[in-house]
């Protein structure tokens, strides 16, 4: 079967035709995958929005909250402080007495075994002691008198534990603050 000169172009014409189609269908869905992406993305980033929204409000809620929970944690670091400044000076007069409370003791104790001593001596003696360091130049000679000497030793361990642990706490609080 042979095609006349119209017949090829009518046929060229078509095949020409159906080649455009095929590219433009082509583009087109070309075209439509990238719109398709595109909407995924925009989606993706609407979840986003909204879900940014939504913890905005969340947050907006809690917000009140939080800064009555941090204000009440501010006042009890500040009471906590004005307490521990409270309780080391109640704490060091503890000390002071203590050390003048067995001097006057001790004065009393070397008096009543006959072998009295000078207030510096006393005092030296306390101090000896309630430090723990015991030099032993100075000793108490009777034996029921020596428990005066092991509980001043024991309470110069825990008022001075106490007073290194208020200090330590009194100077770390406020360095947060500052």
């Amino acid at each position: 079967m042979q095609l006349g000169d119209q017949s090829w172009r009518e046929y060229a014409i078509f095949i020409r035709t159906l080649a455009r189609t095929k590219k433009y269908n082509i583009k087109m869905w070309q075209h439509r995958n990238l719109i398709v992406e595109k909407k995924k993305k925009i989606d993706e980033k609407l979840k986003e929005v909204t879900l940014s929204e939504e913890l905005n409000e969340i947050v907006g809620e809690l917000q009140p909250f939080l800064k009555s929970r941090i204000y009440q944690f501010e006042t009890a670091i500040k009471t906590n402080i004005k307490y521990s400044l409270l309780i080391l000076i109640s704490n060091f007069v503890l000390l002071i007495v203590n050390i003048l409370l067995f001097t006057a003791l001790y004065s009393l104790i070397f008096n009543e075994l006959n072998c009295p001593k000078q207030f510096i001596d006393t005092l030296y003696f306390s101090l000896v002691t309630f430090t723990t360091l015991g030099y032993g130049e100075i000793t108490i000679p009777d034996n029921f008198f020596r428990l005066f000497s092991a509980l001043q030793a024991l309470t110069g361990l825990i008022l001075t534990a106490s007073f290194t642990g208020i200090i330590f706490f009194f100077f770390d609080n406020s360095s947060d603050n500052t």
